[in-house]
């Protein structure tokens, strides 16, 4: 069964969650440099990519071989290697899960969205939760061992392009056409909060591995970097808006300076 948000939840329920920000420890999560040089030092640079990763992704790779469980083309995919499951999201309405070790498909998650999905992710502190976004303008919420919806999220008020959870606590935040993100509780199924700044359609969010920032991608030619933990009473604040004015201040996926984005 699926049940809808009774309302938004206040603001301040997202600053509990993520907790204060003091200047000492925004400062060390947004590495500054006030002359906007590029830093070379693979090893100073935010999740960087450790050496041994690096390293085995050299070589000549092939293809073990193909997934064909959708009846129309797939838009989204993730994988929990705890589970061993892949989960891909399809135009044909449905999620299916693959056991990567068996080769089968174990699973389908269907019923709920009544247009195609456009992505799919596995909950990072719960892996037995995922989420599917569709251009129905809904979230659904997924029990993945019941293959049961747990929530319906129906605050976005057009197509529903992208989601991302956040690395170490229970929040989703979502990307719509609505030009809007919403930051959701997922233990609860409520809204949170909606973040406002883009001027068209959002297509992607992704939250920080490391910390409670979120990038943002728009149709509107522009990328912000959101703190989620920072609340200005109307909005939360944009920490950095990437264009093509600033091309050169963003590397790594690090903020190198910060600027009035008013």
């Amino acid at each position: 069964s699926s049940s809808r948000s009774n309302g938004s939840r206040r603001d301040s329920n997202v600053e509990e969650k993520l907790g204060s920000v003091s200047s000492g420890e925004s400062e060390h999560l947004y590495s500054h440099q006030q002359n906007g040089e590029h830093n070379n030092n693979k090893a100073d640079a935010v999740g960087a990519c450790p050496d041994y990763i690096r390293e085995n992704c050299k070589g000549n790779w092939h293809m073990e071989y193909e997934i064909s469980v959708h009846q129309g083309p797939v838009h989204g995919i993730s994988v929990s290697s705890s589970l061993g499951l892949v989960a891909s999201a399809s135009w044909d309405k449905t999620c299916k899960l693959f056991d990567v070790d068996r080769k089968v498909t174990v699973g389908e998650l269907s019923g709920v969205h009544d247009k195609g999905l456009y992505g799919v992710q596995f909950m990072k502190t719960n892996p037995e939760v995922l989420a599917t976004v569709s251009s129905d303008h809904t979230a659904v919420i997924w029990n993945v061992p019941n293959r049961s919806c747990l929530f319906t999220l129906e605050e976005h008020t057009d197509e529903v392009n992208g989601l991302s959870f956040h690395a170490s606590q229970d929040i989703l935040a979502t990307a719509s056409d609505d030009r809007s993100i919403i930051l959701w509780d997922v233990a609860v199924g409520e809204k949170l909060s909606t973040l406002l700044g883009h001027r068209n359609s959002v297509y992607g969010v992704c939250f920080s591995p490391v910390s409670s920032l979120l990038a943002s991608a728009s149709f509107d030619w522009y990328t912000k970097l959101w703190d989620t933990r920072i609340n200005t009473g109307k909005n939360y604040k944009i920490m950095f808006t990437v264009s093509e004015q600033y091309r050169n201040r963003c590397i790594s996926g690090m903020v190198k300076e910060r600027y009035n984005t008013e």
